[in-house]
């Protein structure tokens, strides 16, 4: 486990047995959550559709990849979560209405799909961040599309126009920008272009083994795009230089 994600809660929290899911194998995942004393009736909506959202993710990115999940939810905390190892966090606040809409489906999307990219699969250096934000957002993007909140086309086409207003390139921030746009839904727009430049099958399968490979490892963005060479079986170099590494990007995906 990178020390990053670690997590610790202290405060007046109950922890709740949330049963289990069933693997692809076979097998059972089990859940544990963590929420403010007395209150797990608000969180029942978020906790009930993790099932779901894992079976589509392992469907795209092969089985979940750690020993165990669930989320906590923690007080005075709001419009911000965060990945921890086994069990996302949230702010209590962003559920306190017990519904889960747009918002709260793009939050445990998100912190979900980092399970494998970025916990399975770490950076080796902090310039290789795209490599969990851009994989993550671009996952979120498409559960979001899945559950009909946000159109994948008509979202990455605005995402790409509002990707040239920005300033440097994804795969080379800056300390200053090291989680601004450019890694999040600027870096899924890369995410998006390279779905579209090696095609459907060899990218899922790209998503698969960068998982399946490299479980429980730091690995560099030189890595990513070997085996991304590898499985679409030919250059990218030109690809990459022209959408990773660019300041500004092509005006439409390939």
């Amino acid at each position: 486990m990178a020390t990053y994600l670690v997590q610790l809660i202290v405060g007046d929290y109950e922890i709740v047995d949330g049963g289990t899911v069933a693997l692809p194998d076979g097998g059972e995942l089990a859940l544990t959550h963590v929420v403010p004393a007395g209150r797990s009736e608000v969180f029942v909506a978020a906790i009930e559709g993790i099932g779901e959202r894992m079976r589509f993710f392992e469907e795209r990115f092969g089985p979940y990849p750690l020993d165990r999940y669930g989320l906590a939810f923690v007080n005075d905390l709001t419009n911000l979560a965060m990945e921890t190892q086994g069990r996302s966090l949230f702010g209590a606040r962003d559920f306190a209405d017990g519904r889960v809409g747009y918002f709260q489906e793009l939050l445990l999307s998100h912190e979900l799909a980092h399970q494998w990219f970025g916990n399975a699969v770490s950076p080796a250096a902090w310039t290789d961040i795209w490599l969990n934000e851009a994989l993550t957002t671009y996952a979120q993007w498409l559960w979001l599309d899945h559950v009909d909140l946000q159109p994948l086309e008509g979202y990455a086409d605005a995402m790409l126009r509002q990707r040239q207003s920005g300033s440097g390139s994804t795969g080379a921030p800056t300390l200053d920008d090291m989680f601004g746009f450019n890694r999040y839904d600027g870096g899924a727009v890369v995410v998006h272009a390279l779905r579209a430049e090696i095609g459907e099958v060899a990218f899922f399968e790209l998503m698969s083994r960068w998982v399946a490979d490299h479980v429980g490892t730091s690995q560099s963005t030189e890595t990513f795009i070997e085996l991304a060479e590898q499985v679409h079986g030919g250059e990218l170099g030109g690809f990459f230089d022209a959408w990773l590494y660019a300041d500004t990007l092509p005006d439409s995906y390939p």
